[in-house]
């Protein structure tokens, strides 16, 4: 399960980061 855990956080993390490169 920590291995979902740990995925689940990094595609937050990469998700955000898309999102702040989408926003000027």
């Amino acid at each position: 399960m920590k291995e979902l855990e740990s995925l689940s956080a990094a595609d937050a993390t990469q998700s955000s980061q898309q999102l702040r490169q989408l926003t000027p």
